[in-house]
C-alpha cells in the first residue's frame, strides 16, 4: 500500500522546526513503525506556516487509529507546533484520516499521540 502524510505547520512565530521529525501510523492491522519523513526536494520541511507532503509504501494498515508523531529535539530551534495531520491512502480504497493537534513538541513533549477521523 502507498499512503501519503500531509503535515500542516502552524503560523505562530517560532513554530517550524529544524528537528528531525518521525511518525508512526497504526491501523486495526498493522503499524508503520517509526518512519523519519524526509522532503527531497525541499531542503528545509516543517517551516512555519507551511504544508509539507510524505509518501511511503507499507503493509496494509486497515482502518487508521492513531497517528504518533514526534522529533528528536537536534537543531536550533528545535521546537514545532503542528496544527494537524492528514493520511491517505494513495492505493487500495483511498480513505482519508484527519489527526488535528494544535500543540507545540518541543524538549518536555517530544511526541504526541493524536486521535484520527476518516474524512
Amino acid at each position: 500500500m502507498r499512503y501519503s502524510v500531509i503535515t500542516y505547520t502552524a503560523s505562530d512565530f517560532g513554530a517550524g522546526t529544524s528537528a528531525n521529525v518521525h511518525i508512526n501510523l497504526r491501523g486495526t492491522v498493522n503499524e508503520t513503525g517509526k518512519i523519519i519523513l524526509r522532503r527531497q526536494n525541499q531542503k528545509t520541511p516543517f517551516k512555519r506556516n507551511h504544508v509539507d507532503k510524505f509518501e511511503f509504501d507499507c503493509q496494509d494498515l486497515g482502518d487508521l487509529r492513531r497517528v504518533i508523531i514526534g522529533h528528536d529535539n537536534t537543531g536550533i530551534g528545535s521546537a514545532w507546533k503542528l496544527t494537524k495531520v492528514e493520511v491517505e491512502e494513495m492505493t487500495g480504497l483511498k480513505r482519508k484520516w484527519f489527526a488535528p493537534c494544535g500543540k507545540w513538541l518541543k524538549k518536555d513533549i517530544l511526541e504526541r499521540e493524536l486521535l484520527v477521523m476518516q474524512i
